[in-house]
């Protein structure tokens, strides 16, 4: 049995096919793909990363009583996990026509803590005024909140999916 996070998208396919037609169990999982089962790979479970983008720009509106500018992190540049988040974000905040989206590409983080906190360093001296973000990783949300405490700046709000339990405490604290 192989388990493959779909981090490529359908570009894998034809690997997961290969691997599938060998007579392994193939299952690649996390975002949803373009290929069949039975065909190309085993099953293909999923989180629907667009809804989940959307419900985090309902919050955003919320926190922000509608008006703000926020931002998206995201993992490696290209994850297409990633990319239906931020689709589904832009989605929901056409919903708050006062919510300004800073850039209209999701932040890249690689999902690791130390490029999330350059990330936010940089994001720190690019904008004036950060309100609010929203991440499809909770261990580079803490990295970014890290970034923000030791510039001196206020914590934008942040909403963060998949984490840990020292964001968790982060919070409580």
């Amino acid at each position: 049995i192989i388990l493959a996070f779909t981090d490529f998208g359908d570009a894998a396919i034809p690997a997961y096919r290969s691997a599938f037609q060998a007579g392994v169990t193939m299952v690649p999982y996390f975002g949803v793909l373009k290929g069949k089962p039975g065909v190309d790979y085993s099953v293909n479970p999923y989180q629907d990363s667009v809804a989940i983008g959307k419900s985090f720009a309902e919050w955003a509106g919320k926190a922000l009583n509608g008006k703000g500018n926020v931002l998206m992190l995201g993992g490696p540049a290209g994850a297409s996990s990633s990319a239906d988040f931020l689709k589904g974000y832009k989605e929901g905040l056409q919903a708050f026509p006062d919510i300004k989206l800073l850039d209209e590409n999701y932040i890249a983080t690689n999902w690791n803590p130390a490029d999330a906190q350059k990330a936010a360093a940089g994001l720190i001296a690019k904008y004036s005024q950060i309100d609010a973000i929203s991440s499809d990783y909770g261990v580079t949300a803490l990295a970014t909140i890290k970034a923000f405490e030791q510039a001196g700046v206020k914590v934008p709000a942040i909403a963060a999916i998949a984490t840990n339990n020292e964001m968790n405490c982060k919070y409580v604290a």
